[in-house]
């Protein structure tokens, strides 16, 4: 797979050969259960991850004339909550747009869930049932990832993802301590987590900085994006 933007046309294909057998190119592949594409915007994933969640829909559909909605919840997290989360951090620094279907999807299975019509206002029904929409979670995975950067918990091939104010000058102010922001001029790298992270976990309140156990920091945090609806 050759890597390129989309705005680079590349004519000429990238002849591969290991022991005389040729390396056919591809415009995606599927490793370790994520679907990579050539210009990484997650495009083929998203989709392979919606038409999970839609063949995993009508499961709950027929379960919920028959238990309870906390066996419901069970259901989803079990079923449906992990395709979203899983290695999410990685590709949810696509556009909005793309990642519009996971929402809708998520906005019928909570409509399912509490027995409402279609159109029913889908935002609190997910305050009702405690569920994080696509877009929260994206919120709270970025933070648990700078979280654990500012508590060295990330991997040696990891910790070079951000920098902090500290470790680029020498000046003792009040964000010291904060996120260093790069100056970015593309549109795509300003998805990436490396950027999004950083005015994500500067905002944080500061009590929830300080909190220094990953499971009471997880509590917290997940109060704090039903509480402000983040």
């Amino acid at each position: 797979m050759l890597f390129k933007s989309s705005r680079k046309k590349v004519d000429q294909e990238l002849r591969i050969k290991i022991k005389d057998h040729c390396i056919a190119q591809v415009r995606s592949t599927k490793f370790l259960g994520t679907i990579i594409d050539e210009q990484l915007k997650w495009t083929e994933h998203i989709n392979y991850i919606a038409n999970k969640i839609s063949r995993l829909t009508g499961i709950l559909c027929k379960a919920r004339h028959y238990v309870t909605r906390s066996l419901l919840k069970s259901i989803y997290y079990a079923l449906i909550y992990p395709q979203i989360f899983y290695v999410y951090v990685i590709w949810a620094n696509a556009y909005q747009s793309h990642l519009d279907r996971l929402y809708k999807l998520q906005k019928k299975i909570v409509r399912i869930m509490t027995f409402k019509e279609y159109n029913h206002s889908s935002i609190p029904l997910f305050d009702e049932l405690k569920m994080l929409n696509v877009y929260q979670i994206n919120y709270y995975t970025i933070v648990i990832l700078t979280n654990q950067f500012k508590n060295n918990q990330l991997p040696n091939s990891l910790k070079s993802i951000f920098k902090t104010n500290e470790d680029v000058h020498n000046y003792n102010t009040r964000s010291t301590k904060n996120l260093h922001k790069p100056l970015i001029k593309t549109n795509l790298r300003k998805l990436s987590i490396s950027y999004k992270g950083i005015d994500t976990y500067n905002n944080l309140p500061s009590d929830l900085k300080r909190i220094q156990c990953q499971s009471s920091f997880k509590r917290k945090l997940k109060k704090i994006i039903f509480t402000n609806r983040i």
